[in-house]
């Protein structure tokens, strides 16, 4: 069963792909007001295929808490993790730079969560990188943990 899983998943992932690389493609040959068109369909597509991203997403979570319930813990407390993460980012946004995007009829409130999502990529990343060093480290046996 899991095989099977794994085989439609990989090619459902892959016609998608496709799917999304379509409208892509079509915007570079496209000219005039076509173009506005085309770009329009590409976005309800984006819409339409994260949306279908999240339910799988949600779905795989969701069997896998069902198959491990055990499994609840770890899950629960990544959650929790970045939420937390989302909550620092939020408090250290600033969104004093509204005022440069007029054009685009931002305001305050969504600069600032422009900026929090902004400093949530940051501190992601830079704790993925520290996961990574810190495994390339412990594999090579220059760092140990006590137990």
């Amino acid at each position: 069963m899991e095989g099977l899983l794994a085989k439609y998943g990989k090619w459902i992932a892959i016609a998608l792909g496709v799917i999304g690389l379509i409208p892509s493609l079509v915007v570079y040959f496209v000219e005039g007001e076509q173009l506005d068109k085309t770009v329009e369909y590409g976005l309800y597509l984006t819409y339409i295929i994260s949306l279908v991203a999240i339910a799988a997403a949600i779905g795989g979570a969701v069997r896998g808490i069902l198959i491990n319930p055990n499994g609840v813990r770890s899950t629960v407390l990544g959650v929790g993790f970045l939420f937390a993460i989302l909550v620092v980012s939020y408090l250290f946004a600033d969104g004093s730079d509204y005022m440069e995007y007029q054009k685009m009829k931002m305001t305050e409130s969504g600069s600032r969560w422009v900026s929090a999502g902004l400093n949530a990529l940051n501190i992601i990343l830079a704790l993925s990188t520290l996961a990574v060093v810190f495994s390339a480290l412990y594999r090579a046996g220059l760092i140990r943990l006590r137990k």
